[in-house]
Parts: structure tokens; sequence; C-alpha cells
């Protein structure tokens, strides 16, 4: 529970900047914190997952599901998370015991849920740092340009070469899971640069998330709107009118 951290009030008297009663960090300004909370509306989900989830039910008719739990689950959750966080201004933990002792557990979810994410998100970013330190070649890497003609497996590179590349030069997947094929340089480093960036915006709290806000909110968007404009000039629209077509059937 993020919001329960901090909360966007002005120091008080006697209170250093910045701080709050118990000397809990507070988010710089108003901004940063509408910044932050707007930017946990926005991921990778956002590119690829939603995308791939419309087409798969019934495209624009997977919209009426999805609002429908905008407005019945998700919003009021989003609400309630705001609403106890400017209350309560404590972690997760001590909200949920300060409203019932029982509850706490609730607490402790949350904790184990943003601990699972900060184990796998950052090995999205490694994979989102590779392929943008590749998209500055020409040609692309993962084009059938790049295919072997000599290679056992050329058939394959030319069937698929994007999938190709991502198992065979990106990841180096091996044949089997018992076989963990070692470390791959490329990614390790990219995991590592993953975690500097994911350290440098979390180790002042707000102080520092905020900050970082002002580039992991907008930068984002920015990519949305230019994916949009980009898939709207592509072949007439032609990938725009799984979204606007509906299924219905798709959704019983």
């Amino acid at each position: 529970m993020a919001s329960t951290q901090v909360s966007p009030a002005p120091p008080t008297e006697n209170v250093e900047a910045g701080k709050g009663k118990e000397g809990r960090a507070r988010w710089g300004n108003h901004l940063e914190f509408l910044l932050a909370t707007i930017g946990m509306a926005v991921g990778t989900g956002n590119v690829w997952r939603f995308p791939y989830l419309a087409q798969k039910n019934g495209g624009g008719a997977f919209l009426l599901p999805y609002c429908i739990m905008l407005a019945v689950e998700g919003l009021p959750l989003f609400y309630m998370e705001l609403a106890l966080g400017q209350r309560f201004q404590q972690g997760s933990i001590r909200v949920w015991h300060r409203i019932r002792p029982y509850f706490k557990g609730i607490g402790m979810a949350q904790i184990w849920v943003s601990f699972l994410n900060t184990i796998y998100y950052p090995v999205v970013m490694t994979w989102c740092i590779y392929y943008f330190y590749l998209s500055f070649s020409d040609p692309l890497k993962w084009t059938e340009d790049n295919c072997d003609k000599e290679a056992a497996d050329y058939s394959c590179c030319r069937n698929d070469s994007s999938k190709y590349y991502w198992y065979r030069q990106a990841i180096e997947a091996t044949d089997n899971i018992s076989n963990s094929g070692g470390f791959v340089n490329h990614i390790v480093i990219c995991w590592t640069i993953s975690w500097i960036i994911t350290y440098a915006c979390l180790f002042k709290g707000p102080e520092s998330t905020g900050k970082a806000a002002y580039l992991t909110t907008i930068f984002p968007y920015m990519v949305l709107i230019s994916l949009f404009f980009r898939g709207m000039l592509y072949i007439a629209m032609y990938p725009m009118r799984f979204h606007i077509k509906c299924e219905l059937f798709k959704l019983i």
C-alpha cells in the first residue's frame, strides 16, 4: 500500500520540511504525489498485455467487462487505498491493525505482493533495457536480415525471426528446464542496471520517488501516445481494427 506511507501535506509548524510528525518522509509537493499515483496506473502490461487480452477476448467487446470491473472493483479499491493512506499515514500492517487487529494479515499480504513485484519487475526492466540498446542497431538484430543461412536452424529463424532471436540470442534458452545454461552476460549487465535504477528511485523513500516520478510517469505516456499514432499509420489502421471490432460471443 504505497499511499499509506505518506500524504501530500505541507509541513506544519516546528516540523522539518518534508518530514511528518514522527519524522516520516513526505512527498515534496502535490505534483509529485499526483504523478506517482498516475504512474502506478501505467506499466508494461498497458503496452503488450492489455492489447493481447483485448484481441483474445472479443476486441472492443472486452471493454464492457473491463469497464464494469473498473467501476465496481478498481476505482473503489483505489479510492480506499488513498483514503486510508491520507487518514492514518502509516505502513500497511499498522493501518489494518488500527482498523481491526484481525485485519493485520491484509497488510502482510500487501507487503508480500509488493515483495514479489520487486523481484520480478526488474527482470522485465532488464529485457526492456536490452532491447532498447539493440534498437539503435541497423538492421535490427531480430529481423530476417541477421539469420545465418549456414545454420542448421535457418528455417526456424526465417519463419519467426523475432521469436528465434528472443530464445536463441537474447536469453539463450536451453532445450530443457533441467539445464540452466549458466549466466548470460548481456542479461546480467542489464539486470544490474535495472536494480541500480530501482535503488536510485527508492533509496530516499518519497523524496527520491517523487523526483523520479517526473520521468517514470511522463515517459510511458509519451511511449503509449507514440505507439498509438504509429498504429494509426500502419497499413490503414489494420492493427486498430482488432480493438474496434466487437465479438460479443467471446464473452460468453
